[in-house]
C-alpha cells in the first residue's frame, strides 16, 4: 500500500538535489562559475571578463585586485583526483597561457603598472560539496617583461 501525503509530496517537489556534472564542459563550467562568485564575494575582485579568446587560446578570467590586473586558470578537479589543479598546469599549458597573457596585454591601450597570474582550483565531490583553493602570483612571466616593450626593460 503506498501511503503518500500532500507534505511528503511538497517536500520531493522542492528538495534540492545536487546538479549532475557529466560532461567535461559542465564540469569546467561548474568551476568557473563558482571561481567567479568566489573572487567577488571573497577576495573582492572585479571581473572584467570570461573566456577572453586570443590566437593561441584563452584565459579563463580576468580581474582586477586593486591596481593589479589578475589572469586567472581555473581548474576544476574531482576530489579523488590524484593531481591538484595548481601542478596541472605544466610547462606546456603555462607556455600557451604566457603567450596568450602577452597578446591581451598588448592589445590594452594604457598597460597595468602590475599584473599577475593566479590558479583557482575547484576541488568538487558533486556540484553542493566544493572547495576552492586559490594560489596568488603564480610564476608565468620573467621578472623583467614589462607589457607593451617587449621581454626585456
Amino acid at each position: 500500500m503506498l501511503n503518500f501525503s500532500i507534505i511528503n509530496l511538497l517536500n520531493g517537489l522542492f528538495q534540492k538535489t545536487p546538479r549532475k556534472l557529466d560532461s567535461r564542459r559542465e564540469i569546467g563550467d561548474f568551476g568557473e562559475d563558482k571561481a567567479v562568485h568566489y573572487l567577488k564575494t571573497e577576495k573582492r575582485m572585479k571581473i572584467v571578463c570570461r573566456n577572453w579568446k586570443g590566437k593561441r587560446g584563452e584565459i579563463d578570467i580576468i580581474a582586477w585586485d586593486g591596481p593589479t590586473l589578475v589572469f586567472i586558470e581555473v581548474r576544476t578537479r574531482h576530489h579523488r583526483a590524484l593531481v591538484s589543479g595548481f601542478h596541472s598546469v605544466r610547462r606546456k599549458k603555462k607556455r600557451a597561457l604566457h603567450t596568450v597573457c602577452k597578446e591581451y596585454l598588448e592589445a590594452l591601450s594604457t598597460f597595468p603598472k602590475v599584473f599577475r597570474f593566479d590558479i583557482a582550483e575547484v576541488r568538487f565531490c558533486h556540484s553542493e560539496d566544493f572547495t576552492i583553493n586559490h594560489y596568488t602570483n603564480v610564476p608565468l612571466f620573467s621578472r623583467h617583461y614589462r607589457a607593451g616593450r617587449g621581454t626585456k626593460n
